[in-house]
């Protein structure tokens, strides 16, 4: 138990988004008044790698950290176990409910029932009703489900309304018509932003709108005051969302029509606000956060089809020859010398293409391995003890790298080392009565308590992990899981010898025909960035992966001449020689490829 979980009971209950608290507080009042005698209880549940939150308690006053710690122990305890515990002593219970997903509910009481068989009928009742703590979530997750569902329904039945239309003037007044119908707004207005100046464009409801000016202006303040912070305003607003906003123009917009709300959203495409959305509401019932999330989610996708067709008001093909012809005058006529510079260098660059040729190679990611690796594996369940050893440390035969908690080996072996002794001079009495029937029995339970002895000591010596011969760690770091469980034949450890090295390449498979055993190349790895080492290809295998889509083999290769303080896990980038191309082919050669690919796929 966390003192963050103690601190959320001592706070009362949270918000939950799992079920409705009433629904759940009835469940836990209604449980304790069959239960009986119940002090104190707490309906708790925790999401996966999460606190302790309460859901309901009883009594409703919160619950100190000194009456929650037993409790919250007593379910972290259940939890794990996964099963019913009581404790008739101190007078505690805890149910735990399993879900999917590792989330876990657990029902902890405090109880004055000290009879065995009142508190079997207790555990009996809790494991018919438990259930439908699960089920409520269940019911409200769908509830949750079928809103959202809803909402973006109703958002793309609004995209579909504006794309219909054919201009941008009628698309913005099927916006605002049916975000009014949708929101059950007296009134919403679009305002459209040019040169940082908002002007009104439409109107729910009023297709000439010029006959109340006064009402437009303030509309167009309001608007204007939202586009220069360039934020949503909610008007009225609740203390959490008043700090930092002006909304001075709201105020006024809503004392001159009286008794409403006010919502006013940017739309931004490109992180330029296009358009300005303003919605007023009735102000009983008030806003909901779900009302401003779908009316922010609509305006986001209607905003770039607004802006298509704004810009759709000219012909395309007539747009393209416009543009086309005055880049084109610009390059030939008088002035622009920049562009003509361009011209120049783009026809030098062709030529350097064309005219150079280069050694193509080819760039493969390397990995410098052990030529023999050896894995160190937890020889049985149990739990880390030590790891002063990690990855990147060199160790000499013999030595422990970690070591596995022994004290029930330990146990074990001192119970089966007095059981020997026990046995021991039961013989000797069996021996002095002239028992031998009795006398035989005793020395094979001898034996097996011997053997049992020296499993247990095998047992403990193996919780040694020692290194098989001198090496370094290539892989392996158990120094952030210190008493942590591990299981048997789990890898611990990955050993490499000091002497013997590979470098393995990863080469695409496109390059994969350049590459042959013999080859010569370079390698040069991330810690060694100034220093390049020479390598041969020595084999070109069949094994091969995918990564980021591509498919690549594994190719091995060794290094020449000295290889100094190398060791395995090193990472780096290999060039190997392939042929001479023009510039230009070695650079175009992937895409000229993949075209290649592409022709013969689709072309007849």
């Amino acid at each position: 138990m966390t003192e963050s979980s103690s601190a959320s009971l001592e706070s009362g209950r949270t918000q939950t988004t799992t079920a409705t608290p009433t629904d759940l507080q009835a469940w836990l009042e209604r449980e304790c008044a069959v239960l009986g005698r119940v002090e104190r209880a707490l309906l708790i549940h925790r999401e996966p790698d999460g606190e302790w939150q309460p859901e309901a308690m009883l009594p409703l006053e919160a619950a100190t950290a000194e009456a929650a710690t037993p409790l919250l122990a007593l379910a972290d305890k259940a939890v794990a176990e996964r099963c019913p515990l009581a404790d008739p002593y101190d007078g505690l219970l805890a149910f735990p409910l399993h879900l999917p997903n590792d989330e876990h509910w657990v029902f902890c009481c405090r109880h004055g029932e000290r009879d065995e068989r009142r508190l079997t009928a207790m555990l009996g009742r809790l494991q018919l009703s438990i259930h439908e703590v699960g089920t409520l979530r269940l019911r409200a997750r769908l509830q949750a489900l079928q809103q959202g569902s809803e909402r973006l329904l109703a958002a793309h039945r609004l995209l579909a309304v504006v794309v219909e239309q054919g201009d941008y003037a009628a698309a913005t007044q099927a916006l605002v018509n049916e975000l009014a119908t949708v929101l059950n707004a007296d009134r919403v207005s679009l305002g459209r932003v040019e040169a940082d100046r908002v002007a009104v464009v439409a109107i729910s409801g009023t297709a000439d709108f010029r006959r109340h000016q006064d009402q437009v202006e303030q509309l167009r303040l309001a608007m204007q005051e939202a586009y220069e912070q360039g934020r949503t305003l909610v008007t009225p607003a609740d203390d959490a969302d008043a700090a930092g906003a002006l909304r001075r123009e709201q105020g006024a917009l809503i004392e001159q029509v009286g008794g409403i709300q006010v919502l006013t959203l940017p739309l931004q495409v490109a992180g330029q606000t296009s358009e300005v959305i303003c919605i007023e509401r009735p102000r009983d019932p008030p806003l909901q956060a779900a009302e401003i999330t779908f009316a922010e989610a609509a305006c986001a996708l209607a905003a770039p089809v607004l802006r298509d067709k704004a810009r759709g008001s000219r012909a395309l093909p007539a747009i393209v020859r416009e543009r086309a012809w005055q880049q084109l005058q610009r390059l030939l006529g008088r002035g622009y010398p920049g562009r003509k510079l361009l011209l120049l260098g783009l026809l030098a660059l062709v030529a350097v293409l064309v005219l150079v040729r280069l050694p193509f190679r080819v760039s493969a990611d390397a990995r410098l391995e052990g030529a023999v690796q050896r894995s160190l594996v937890a020889p049985f369940d149990g739990y880390m003890e030590a790891a002063p050893l990690r990855a990147g440390d060199r160790v000499r035969k013999g030595q422990v790298i970690a070591r596995l908690d022994d004290a029930d080996l330990q146990l074990e072996a001192l119970r089966w080392q007095s059981r020997l002794a026990q046995l021991e001079r039961q013989i000797q009495a069996a021996r002095a009565r002239g028992e031998r029937n009795e006398l035989g029995r005793l020395e094979a339970e001898r034996d097996e308590a011997k053997a049992e002895l020296a499993l247990a000591r095998t047992r403990l010596e193996r919780t040694r992990l020692r290194a098989p011969f001198d090496a370094v760690i290539v892989e392996g770091d158990l120094s952030q899981r210190l008493g942590g469980a591990v299981k048997q034949g789990e890898p611990l450890f990955l050993l490499a010898p000091l002497d013997r090295y590979r470098v393995v390449l990863q080469v695409p498979e496109s390059e994969l025909a350049l590459v042959h055993p013999g080859r010569q190349g370079e390698l040069v790895f991330d810690a060694f960035p100034e220093r390049r080492m020479s390598l041969t290809v020595e084999r070109i295998t069949s094994e091969s992966s995918t990564e980021d889509g591509v498919n690549r083999f594994r190719v091995e290769a060794v290094l020449d001449g000295d290889m100094g303080n190398l060791q395995p896990g090193l990472e780096g980038v290999a060039r190997i020689e392939a042929e001479e191309l023009p510039l230009w082919q070695a650079l175009a050669r992937r895409p000229l490829r993949w075209l290649r690919l592409w022709l013969w796929r689709w072309l007849p």
